[in-house]
Formats: C-alpha cells, sequence, structure tokens
C-alpha cells in the first residue's frame, strides 16, 4: 500500500493535522482502537483562548506552569497567538461551546490560569471536540481512516523514514508513505519509546510525579478557594524531595482513572453546582527523579499504583490522615466515623504505608502540615487521603523544525511524544506538522 502521509494517531493533534494537509495528498489514519476511544475523547477539561494580546504574557507563563514546564515552549507559543483561529475554526465545525445569557461565549477559570480564558462544553469538552473534529475528518475524500489497525514497526532506510508495518485483520501490512507522523495520546507514550527505540533514537524521561488525592471540607479550603479558585503551592521537604499540589476541584467529587489498566485516583469538578459536592479535592504530587541505570520512572510509577490496586481489589485506597499519624491502616467504621464523607464510595479503606516508598510518604506528611498554616484546617484527622495518584511524563525525542525527529521524514507531535500537554496545544502541534508536511514534501 502506499500513500502520501502516513498519520498514526486519532486524537486532537492528529485530526488536526489531517484537516491541515491539501486536498491533493492521500492521507492514511490508522489507530490501534476504535477512534472514539482516543485520550482527546476522554478530557474533561476546557480549551483556552487568548482573548486579547495584553494577555499574552500571563497565558504563556499559566501555560507552562500548568505543564510543570515540560511543554514544548516553541508549541506553547504557536497555541496562544493561534487560539483565536482555532476556537472560530472549532465553532465553524459544529463544536458548541457554553454561551452567557446574550449569547457570546462564556470563559471561565481552570487548572493553573490566572484569569478567565477557558472555554468549555458541559463537563465533556474533550469528547465535543474531537468528535466534530472526528466527523470532519471522515468526510475528507483524501483521508482513509483505519481503525483497530496498530503499527507495528517503522519502515526505514539510510536514516530516511519510508512507511511503517501495520496489523490490519490479523495480517501484517507494508505502508510506504513520503512522510510518517506517530501522534499517539498520552497512553501511547510507552508504545511511541518503543518504537523510536528500536531505531537508535534517543529519548529523556527520568521523572515520574507520585502522590495522594487529598480530600476536605469545602469550609477548610473556603479562602483558598474563593481567591485563588486554585492556589499553586511548591514544598521542598527535608528529604530533598519537591512537593506540589496540583488540579483543585471546588465542590468536587474524587474519581477513579483507567491509566492503560492501572487504577488511579484523580478529581473532578462539575460546572453546574447542583452537582457539586461538600467538599474541595487536590492533588499532591511528589516528584521523583531518577539517575542511571535506573530509565523506568513510569512502570516505577505502575508498579506503586497496581500494588494499591491488589490491596483495593482492583480499586484505590482511602485513608484518614489521623490514622496516617498514628501509623494504623483505616477501617470501613473509622471512615464512617469521620466528619469527611468520601465522594468516591467505591474507594477501600486500606493504609497507603503499605504502598508509597517511605521518602513519598513522610514527604506527602510535611506537605500538608505546611499547608495548615495557609489554610488551617487542612492536616485534621478527618481529611481523606486517595491513593494512589501519579502523572507519568512522556519519553521525548529530539526533534528539529517542524517537529521532524532525527530521522528524515518521520515526524512526532501530541502528548504522547512528551512535546504538548492539553487539547489545545496538542491541536496547534498538529497544525506546525502540517504546515512542515507541506512545505517539504516531494
Amino acid at each position: 500500500m502506499k500513500t502520501d502521509v502516513l498519520i498514526v494517531g486519532s486524537g486532537c493533534s492528529a485530526l488536526y493535522m489531517a484537516l491541515h494537509l491539501p486536498e491533493d495528498l492521500n492521507i492514511l489514519m490508522v489507530t490501534k482502537k476504535e477512534a472514539e476511544l482516543s485520550d482527546s475523547f476522554l478530557a474533561q477539561g476546557g480549551i483556552c483562548m487568548l482573548r486579547n494580546e495584553d494577555d499574552y504574557d500571563s497565558y504563556f507563563e499559566d501555560t507552562m506552569k500548568a505543564g510543570h514546564y515540560e511543554n514544548d515552549a516553541y508549541s506553547v507559543e504557536l497555541m496562544i497567538k493561534s487560539s483565536p483561529d482555532v476556537i472560530h475554526d472549532l465553532i465553524n465545525y459544529g463544536v458548541d461551546f457554553e454561551r452567557n445569557e446574550d449569547g457570546s461565549l462564556a470563559f471561565t477559570r481552570e487548572g493553573a490560569h490566572s484569569q478567565k480564558r477557558i472555554l468549555y462544553h458541559e463537563d465533556i469538552t474533550g469528547k465535543e471536540i474531537t468528535r466534530h473534529l472526528l466527523e470532519k475528518v471522515r468526510q475528507k475524500k483524501n483521508v482513509t481512516l483505519l481503525e483497530n489497525t496498530p503499527l507495528v514497526d517503522l519502515i526505514v532506510r539510510g536514516n530516511v523514514a519510508l512507511g511503517g508495518v501495520i496489523k490490519r485483520n490479523n495480517q501484517e501490512e507494508k505502508v510506504y508513505a513520503k512522510k510518517v507522523v506517530l501522534a499517539p495520546g498520552r497512553d501511547g507514550s510507552a508504545w511511541l519509546t518503543k518504537v523510536l527505540s528500536n531505531q537508535g533514537l534517543k529519548l529523556y524521561n527520568n521523572q515520574v510525579d507520585i502522590g495522594v488525592r487529598v480530600e476536605t471540607s469545602n469550609i477548610v479550603m473556603e479562602e483558598i478557594n474563593k481567591n485563588l479558585y486554585e492556589g499553586k503551592f511548591v514544598y521542598n521537604t527535608s528529604v530533598g524531595t519537591k512537593v506540589r499540589t496540583f488540579c483543585s476541584n471546588p465542590s468536587g467529587h474524587v474519581v477513579i482513572e483507567n491509566h492503560s489498566g492501572t487504577m488511579l485516583a484523580n478529581g473532578h469538578a462539575y460546572h453546574d453546582p447542583k452537582l457539586g459536592s461538600k467538599n474541595t479535592n487536590f492533588a499532591l504530587l511528589v516528584s521523583h527523579t531518577f539517575s542511571e541505570p535506573f530509565n523506568e520512572p513510569n512502570e516505577f510509577a505502575h508498579e506503586i499504583s497496581r500494588l494499591a490496586n491488589k490491596l483495593s481489589n482492583g480499586s484505590v485506597i482511602v485513608q484518614r490522615y489521623g490514622d496516617i499519624k498514628r501509623g494504623r491502616r483505616t477501617t470501613y467504621k473509622r471512615l464512617k466515623e469521620g466528619y469527611t464523607e468520601p465522594t468516591l464510595p467505591e474507594a477501600v479503606p486500606g493504609d497507603l504505608g503499605l504502598v508509597l516508598p517511605y521518602n513519598t510518604m513522610k514527604s506527602i506528611i510535611e506537605m500538608i502540615e505546611a499547608l495548615d498554616n495557609v489554610t488551617p484546617g487542612i492536616a485534621n484527622e478527618h481529611t481523606l487521603l486517595y491513593g494512589v495518584e501519579a502523572k507519568f511524563y512522556s519519553a521525548r525525542p529530539k526533534v528539529r523544525e517542524g517537529f521532524e525527529s532525527e530521522i528524515d521524514d518521520l515526524y512526532v507531535a501530541g502528548d504522547g511524544a512528551g512535546l504538548t500537554r492539553g487539547l489545545a496545544q496538542a491541536g496547534a502541534n498538529g497544525i506546525l506538522v502540517a504546515r512542515h508536511i507541506v512545505e517539504n514534501i516531494k
């Protein structure tokens, strides 16, 4: 099989790319499962837009901070400057963003953003955006989308990418292409690492964040929620680790996130106050950086998380802070006697000390005690800790202009390549790759 451009992936980055390539190019898109199961469909948060030029510097800093400064700065810059046009395109594609009574776009705050620049659709923004992008891609006559068709290998000759080997109907088939783009979602980062490593490319990733989801009463967090919405606090511990707060959800719910078969704690908040709770939840994440010879930080976090899954019979563990300080496990009886009612009833009372490494647990305790000086009451014995929560960082390959890898005609894009974090950046990344392909395809 021959094509002009082979795109691996069906998330926001890949779809935007396909929509911005010209009609005279034949495009083959392959995805390992159904297109509707991409990571982009699962994104609950909103999408950002630059409202005026005076907001650029603040927008840039907020975005880098939200991505823990792991974002590609050039992609962030492109995303910000192109965001008004991107939003205009999405509206033309049929995306139904929330509106004010007068019909104007309704902006809100989210994540680390200091200003109201977030557009959303209920609590399923990722699904709303991605399904419309997918619909438009399916309508393009020059695009063929093959679902349940993973890429198993690349075809490379003399440091030039010539295509890839796909598996369709249990049969391997070679696809030759002028340009090859690997654009997996965050869940495909391990696959991307394997594929690129097989070609001798070096990738960088020695960090993973491991921690817990904290849940307490809205009363305790009232001042923070009112004045900051999501306060960003960082603490340097006595054991040399750094702990940060992340993803605060006022009146939110603790939820379970399935990450490649590993169950992780996460948080969610609804725009509709009627769906809210009496609690606020947020993540406490301890950064773990490794040195040689170890080079599997994500697998390290998965192993810790899987242990929590085993001890909770496939769920996550919940423990009262008072029980942690006393060195005892939380039981159903102790949980029921507490003042904080858990918003995740399927969490299993247990002992996080059996799961988290010593330095990780000590770091979390020190952070909670420090936070008690900022928001008094957070260190009370009824505060709940759910574990494990982890944030994985994709191994990032070295890229050239247009996000072309060190192999000619082979591009990488999206969250799975460690180049973006979120829908807006992934979309911008896809546009940039498309532009470079158009300028250089022969």
